[in-house]
This record gives C-alpha cells, sequence and structure tokens, in this order.
C-alpha cells in the first residue's frame, strides 16, 4: 500500500506501508498461526541449449489460496497502521490500490497487478540427495564437473528474516568447502 505525506497535487512523495513483504511479516507476527511458508511455488525452465535464450519463469504468485490470504491480511494491517494516530497526521491519502478498493476480489486484483519480486530469490536450485536435487550438500552443480552453486538459491523457501544472513552463511559456507577440495 502506498500512502502520500504530501498534498493532493504532489506525485513523488510516497511512504511504503508494506503490503509484500513486510506486510507479510506484519500480518504473519500479528496472527495467531504466526509463522507462515509459502505455499505458492513456481517453475523456471530451460528453453534451449543456447545459454544466451531466456529462461521461462513463472512465479505463480497467490497460486495459493492461504498465499493470497496472507497477503489480503498484510494489506489490511498496513492499512490499520496507516490510520494509526501516530501516523495520520502525516498521511494525506492513500494513493494505491485507493480507498475505494476494500473488497478482496478489488485488492487480490491490484496485488496481481502490482507485485513484483524483492530481489530475494530462493529455491531454484534443490540441495539435495535425490533425483530432483540441483546441487548435493557439497553445493556441487549434480552432473556437472567443478562448478557449485553458493547463493540464496539453494535455500528451499526464503527465510522469514530475510535471505541476507542466509546468503552470507552459505557463501561462508561454500568457502570453507572450496578452500577444504582445494587442500585435499
Amino acid at each position: 500500500m502506498y500512502v502520500s505525506s504530501l498534498p493532493e497535487n504532489a506525485e513523488y512523495d510516497y511512504v511504503v506501508v508494506g503490503s509484500g513483504s513486510a506486510g507479510c511479516v506484519v500480518a504473519n507476527r500479528l496472527t495467531a498461526a504466526g509463522r507462515h511458508s509459502v505455499r505458492s511455488i513456481g517453475t523456471a525452465h530451460i528453453q534451449s541449449p543456447d545459454p544466451l535464450q531466456q529462461a521461462t519463469m513463472d512465479p505463480k504468485y497467490f497460486f495459493h489460496e492461504a498465499d493470497a490470504q496472507l497477503f489480503l491480511d498484510g494489506l489490511r494491517v498496513a492499512r490499520r497502521v496507516a490510520q494509526m494516530p501516530a501516523l495520520k497526521p502525516f498521511i494525506v491519502r492513500e494513493t494505491r490500490p485507493g480507498p475505494e478498493v476494500l473488497d478482496d476480489a478489488g485488492l487480490l486484483d491490484y496485488m496481481r497487478n502490482t507485485i513484483q519480486t524483492a530481489w530475494h530469490m530462493v529455491g531454484t536450485c534443490k540441495m539435495g540427495i535425490d533425483s530432483s536435487a540441483v546441487v548435493d550438500p557439497q553445493l556441487r552443480v549434480c552432473g556437472v564437473a567443478n562448478l557449485r552453486v553458493i547463493d540464496s538459491s539453494i535455500c528451499p523457501t526464503i527465510p522469514s528474516s530475510n535471505t541476507n544472513i542466509a546468503a552470507i552463511a552459505i557463501g561462508e559456507k561454500g568457502a570453507d568447502l572450496l578452500l577444504a577440495a582445494a587442500h585435499a
């Protein structure tokens, strides 16, 4: 949700209250269920042996009803926060999705048309020992010599705390694995 802190004719001063990741974290922490793991699972597919040809990707945002409900809850929490006495004096109006959008269908339509990744991609290179794993526990790409994946794409789901610390830990572990292999 976006709200403006400037008069009607101002266009660019927006405060992001949070219907995306921040809103979901707030909704997640305020719900009785507590922790929520994303249930919608997208796909990424190589289209050609040509490495310059773009792969196809379908994130399938809101594919699972529980994910859609979590985002709806997050948006509603963000709206309530924006109306609290401490913030209300600084907010002139809600600009997106707009105060007239109140029903689930309208809010979901807004979210489906505006959602995008927050650059915290995870889960694209499954780590494991089964046939669907992309990398093994040593972070080596299965079936490819001398290639490892050492980033947050090996995380099975997005960490609730953000990907930063997980990426650092994976990098540290990957460095240890590379050094150990070099000295073996």
